[in-house]
């Protein structure tokens, strides 16, 4: 059976022992599981004095991180596109957990260059120290923003890549990076004649065939990823990891082993058909790319599990550059899947490697990320801020 080159060499990296992840680190002992909670997760941690910016923090895996980073006394700003959806969000976290800590609410349209700046500017001016940035606003959407590019790429990828590039003066010396990805390990659109130039087109006009395969939003995730990796590299004081939380949905409040029981029912071919479209995407997800996760598919507040614990876990700092997921191996090119050639299972909140960019293309890509943003960076004084600030 024939297994896709790209994917072997993932795995073969993947099966690395993590203590040997890089060089002088500490060997890596911790995990979480599927079944486990962001609450879970935070449970005896004591995050007084640390503000976190959270950016698409409305709602879904993000209410969760943010409710249970409250809960361990983080001081939040909840950056939304639509600010009255963050500050429902803020009145539940405050009746919730009685935080006495800072939570605040930001407009931020990461669609728009403009808003950004004008955020960063607000932020700077009352925070001029930032612990971490959250970056885990994203959108399916292929629509042309106002700035003329491809909604999924400017949300997802170049919005956040200027966000953190605006931020970096408040988070070097201390500050964390966190980029909310995906499980792109067959990302569409790379190959080896991929470009700055191609990358830059499906950017900035609507690649018709991307677009028809559902592409753009894997695409933008393997980016984001990439993205973390480049910072880490360039900013030697600013912790840059990304992460993958996995198939997480709101869902009904059902023991996971009943979950797992009901997911891994051998249904017959006829009886499938009859079920709804979305829990017959679930079976196939859970039983294929995902069949050794304990839960699957995972609750919202597990899926904040592994974004949680990249926020906030100390041992995080010494792993710069990391990818942290799942245990993941490859599928055979004929096998069922739902999301591509490979298959995951627990433990994840652990450094795995991701799929391969090309080193020179991923620092011309990061530059030119800033360039369609609008802030282009000049090599020599970019050198000569990170010394000096």
């Amino acid at each position: 059976m024939a297994i896709a080159h790209g994917i072997f060499v993932l795995v073969a990296y993947n099966a690395i022992s993590v203590a040997q992840a890089g060089s002088g680190r500490p060997p890596w002992t911790r995990s979480c599981r599927s079944t486990e909670t962001a609450s879970d997760i935070l449970h005896g941690i004591d995050l007084s004095g640390q503000l976190i910016i959270y950016t698409g923090a409305d709602g879904n895996i993000a209410g969760e991180s943010t409710m249970a980073l409250a809960k361990a006394n983080a001081s939040l700003i909840l950056a939304c596109r639509t600010s009255s959806k963050c500050e429902k969000v803020r009145q539940q976290i405050v009746a919730t957990t009685g935080t006495m800590a800072l939570v605040e609410v930001e407009q931020l349209d990461l669609s728009l260059q403009t808003s950004i700046t004008d955020f960063v500017n607000r932020a700077l001016a009352k925070h001029p120290k930032i612990d971490v940035l959250i970056n885990s606003a994203a959108t399916y959407g292929t629509f042309m923003t106002h700035d003329n590019l491809v909604g999924a790429m400017e949300v997802n990828l170049l919005g956040p890549a200027l966000l953190t590039h605006l931020l970096l003066p408040a988070l070097r010396g201390h500050g964390r990076v966190v980029n909310v990805a995906a499980a792109a390990y067959d990302p569409p659109f790379i190959s080896k004649s991929t470009t700055v130039a191609s990358l830059s087109a499906v950017c900035t006009s609507l690649n018709t065939t991307l677009n028809a395969r559902g592409g753009y939003y894997g695409l933008s995730k393997f980016l984001m990823v990439h993205h973390a990796l480049e910072v880490a590299k360039r900013e030697p004081t600013v912790t840059a990891v990304a992460l993958a939380p996995g198939v997480a949905i709101d869902l009904p409040s059902i023991p996971n082993w009943a979950k797992h029981a009901l997911v891994h029912l051998n249904y017959p071919e006829w009886l499938l058909k009859w079920l709804p479209e979305a829990f017959q995407h679930f079976i196939k997800a859970c039983t294929t790319n995902e069949a050794g996760l304990e839960s699957c598919p995972e609750t919202l507040a597990q899926g904040a599990g592994v974004i949680v614990a990249a926020a906030s876990w100390p041992e995080v700092s010494a792993y710069s550059g990391s990818y942290y997921d799942f245990d993941t191996k490859p599928l055979p090119d004929d096998a069922p899947n739902a999301y591509g050639r490979w298959t995951q299972s627990d433990p994840t909140c652990m450094p795995r490697q991701p799929a391969q960019m090309d080193e020179t293309l991923r620092e011309a890509w990061y530059d030119e990320m800033l360039r369609l943003m609008g802030n282009a960076v000049n090599p020599v004084h970019d050198v000569v801020d990170r010394i000096i600030i």
